[in-house]
């Protein structure tokens, strides 16, 4: 049965709710606040939740699709002195794209292929790019098109300009060409990769691709690249 259709429309708010359980840990309370405009509003009436975030947590969660932790609640309300307060705070899983990629495309990731984009996509920074980047569309789909850009497109760069004569490559090539040797100069000796200077504009990311390059198998990146690209259509 599939769990995940309410992700990928605006019909209900189902998309919005998806993406604000998907940024961090929330209560139905903060995910209702950040969904709906109207529900500030109502900020005096306690964990003011609107049932279709309490429908669509409850069926997320009984499809293995939400992850908990407890968290601290900043707590703002008109006449009082804010206070924090705990409380539980519920966060999307990658099971819905699991999910959506077995059911819709179907195929299906690997254990190892799974342990892999969560440790690439799963830190809170990571889950704000996605969702900055791509703030038009449903949380499976910025997932899908986060990975091609940043890991299929960096990839294909590297393999790319590794490939072809120092002389062909344009200046911002160069600049990757020479980052790249750095790096791989850097995780060989294993010093830390603060004292690289590097030049790309890509710098930042340059590294966990190169990281992503010499810890898995040049098999195993091309699977998950190839099963990304299926995903999104373009394969």
């Amino acid at each position: 049965m599939i769990q995940f259709k309410e992700m990928l429309t605006e019909k209900g708010k189902g998309k919005a709710i998806a993406r604000e359980f998907f940024l961090d840990f929330k209560t139905p309370a903060q995910v209702t606040a950040k969904a709906y405009e109207f529900a500030w509003e109502r900020r005096d009436k306690k964990n003011f939740v609107v049932p279709k975030v309490q429908k669509l947590l409850s069926k997320w969660k009984k499809a293995g699709f939400i992850e908990t932790k407890d968290i601290k609640i900043n707590v703002i309300r008109p006449g009082s002195k804010p206070y924090v307060t705990p409380g539980e705070g519920f966060r999307l899983n990658f099971e819905p794209f699991y999910s959506y990629c077995n059911e819709v495309k179907k195929f299906e990731f690997t254990e190892k292929e799974k342990e892999i984009i969560s440790l690439e996509l799963s830190s809170d920074v990571i889950r704000k790019q996605i969702l900055e980047e791509h703030k038009d569309d449903d949380v499976i789909n910025a997932i899908i098109k986060y990975y091609i850009k940043i890991n299929v497109g960096l990839y294909d760069k590297i393999r790319y300009i590794e490939n072809i004569p120092k002389e062909n490559l344009t200046e911002e090539e160069k600049n990757i060409h020479a980052d790249v040797r750095q790096i791989k100069k850097c995780l060989k000796v294993g010093s830390l990769p603060g004292a690289l200077k590097l030049k790309s504009v890509e710098s930042t990311r340059l590294f966990s691709a190169i990281l992503r390059i010499d810890t898995n198998s040049k098999e195993m990146i091309e699977s998950l690249n190839d099963k990304f690209k299926k995903a999104l259509g373009i394969l």
